[in-house]
């Protein structure tokens, strides 16, 4: 009950409520309210995939959700759950996020790990699949935990843009 009373708290603040939040429980609040409005979509089925959610979203909804699933996948089992699970479908869309967020470190580690690997963006879980890839993505997970955390830079990125929110 006590959730549910935070999250009702979540839907009902204004920007500047929003505002007033600090950091991981705004954090919490927009990926609540982004949830919660692609939920109450009638065009969106109800088992729409990440990439189809992430389709209904404004410019700002997209690159902290793409890059939010990115940060989350990494800290559950790194880049090669992101391939292999459905945020795969996201994949194409990381590069811009990152750039958008103003997270340039991953952006040039995820775009140097894609083209180093001839990654196929359209379809991640193939690489994802060959074990003879699993050493790159050791290399890559272990570089990611070398950078400033991004869930930071998402905090930071929702805080310049939180009327979008």
């Amino acid at each position: 009950e006590e959730q549910d009373a935070q999250y009702k708290r979540y839907a009902e603040l204004s920007p500047a409520g929003l505002s007033e939040l600090a950091d991981g429980e705004l954090y919490s609040a927009v990926l609540y309210r982004m949830d919660t409005a692609l939920r109450a979509r009638d065009d969106l089925p109800k088992k729409a995939g990440p990439a189809e959610r992430v389709a209904r979203l404004n410019d700002p909804g997209r690159a902290v959700y793409v890059a939010s699933e990115l940060d989350s996948e990494m800290a559950e089992g790194g880049l090669s759950a992101f391939f292999f699970d459905d945020t795969r479908t996201l994949a194409l869309q990381v590069s811009d996020s990152l750039r958008e967020i103003g997270a340039q470190e991953h952006r040039a580690l995820f775009d140097a790990f894609v083209f180093d690997h001839q990654v196929d963006l359209t379809r991640p879980r193939a690489f994802a699949q060959d074990p003879d890839n699993d050493q790159a993505f050791e290399t890559f997970d272990r570089a990611y935990q070398d950078l400033p955390p991004l869930k930071g830079m998402v905090v930071s990125y929702i805080r310049r843009h939180i009327t979008e929110f």
